[in-house]
């Protein structure tokens, strides 16, 4: 699998590997400077685009997530109650922890009522300890 590939900001395309053209700067002879462009569009404004990520790299993006939502969760259950029950906001959560229990298989269901209640840093770094290995 190809990790990385390039984008072309100028046409909006993805392509493998870039076509060079020589930049002459007038001068009759080499060496001239060799200038990557788009396959595409011939543009040289393109970013090198990662398709590979790492899955603690995404752990460590969505996990805060989880964390500030059942912060939220705490904080309208301090305003209205234990019994407030918003089924977006949980759902949310629930989503998040399954996405990551898909991608560490090797979590215990332990984890899995660790995050579902996780709302301070501390728990979310045991967590990510946890995950890292």
């Amino acid at each position: 699998m190809k990790i990385n590939k390039y984008f072309c900001k100028d046409c909006y395309k993805f392509f493998d590997n870039p076509n060079y053209s020589d930049e002459k700067h007038g001068l009759n002879s080499p060496p001239y400077e060799r200038i990557p462009i788009c396959t595409n569009c011939g543009s040289s404004n393109f970013v090198i685009h990662k398709n590979f990520i790492e899955k603690i790299d995404v752990a460590e993006i969505i996990l805060p997530v989880a964390m500030y939502l059942n912060r939220y969760c705490n904080a309208l259950k301090d305003i209205y109650g234990g019994s407030i029950r918003n089924e977006e906001l949980n759902t949310s959560v629930e989503i998040i922890v399954e996405a990551i229990s898909e991608m560490f298989e090797f979590l215990d269901n332990d984890v899995d009522r660790e995050i579902l209640k996780m709302s301070s840093e501390s728990e979310l770094q045991r967590i990510l300890m946890r995950l890292k290995g």
